[in-house]
């Protein structure tokens, strides 16, 4: 399986195609599910910014999807079959429709729970600032 790493993401999430929406989901997934694997958290901003732009899920087995993205920074991205496993250990993702934030199906559609974007990319640029702004702070 090809290895993501962190600064690689986050470069990857710092480039234009990423809003703090997306980022913001990502800092959920490491902070209140304990997700650590960079792929998952790529695979869900994905999936958030495909939800901006009008589509209802992440379609894995697309590359489509994976073009634009690899033009900016070279990556090596999944099988389907390693996507399904990775997402399968996720404690972010679920099969089935759970209050989990991601949901996988069996045709390697990735979904956001519905209720996860309850608020506006324009909430989210605030919170992403105050949290800067907060992390900025000399002790």
């Amino acid at each position: 399986m090809h290895t993501l790493e962190t600064e690689s993401l986050k470069r990857i999430l710092s480039s234009r195609d990423f809003l703090p929406v997306d980022q913001i989901l990502v800092e959920t997934l490491e902070s209140e599910y304990s997700e650590t694997n960079p792929w998952v958290l790529l695979a869900a901003a994905m999936t958030s910014m495909l939800v901006r732009n009008g589509h209802a899920y992440h379609d894995l087995s697309n590359p489509e999807h994976y073009y634009r993205l690899s033009q900016a920074t070279p990556i090596d991205w999944p099988e389907i079959t390693d996507w399904q496993t990775l997402l399968q250990k996720s404690p972010a993702c679920s099969t089935e429709d759970t209050y989990l934030p991601l949901i996988l199906d069996q045709s390697h559609r990735l979904y956001l729970q519905r209720h996860l974007h309850p608020f506006s990319n324009q909430q989210a640029e605030r919170i992403h600032l105050q949290r800067n702004k907060h992390n900025r702070r000399d002790p």
